[in-house]
């Protein structure tokens, strides 16, 4: 079940979930993001990819050959604008509870 969406990407109650989102473009990897849940309590969700850093790498790198992957995943050009020109190290998945 699709949780939420962190920058556009779905983020998953399962890992299967999240590692079949992708699996047709090759991603089969997935990570972990911690939100709170709708009792209040921290919890796990899953997002396709390696790391946060890494899914919107991909979703850039493969808008080119597969231009549906951002209407799929809901991203906006600027979102992958912004997280591509970051410096290394400076990842999305800090901070803010996921």
């Amino acid at each position: 079940m699709k949780i939420k969406n962190i920058d556009g990407i779905p983020l998953y109650s399962t890992q299967r979930e999240a590692r079949d989102h992708f699996a047709q473009y090759g991603i089969t990897d997935y990570h972990v993001h911690y939100y709170i849940n709708n009792r209040g309590r921290s919890a796990n969700g899953y997002m396709p990819g390696k790391s946060h850093e890494d899914i919107l790498k991909q979703i850039q790198r493969l808008s080119l050959k597969y231009p549906e992957i951002i209407t799929n995943t809901e991203i906006i050009t600027n979102n992958i604008s912004r997280s591509s020109t970051s410096g290394s190290g400076s990842g999305s998945s800090s901070g803010g509870g996921y």
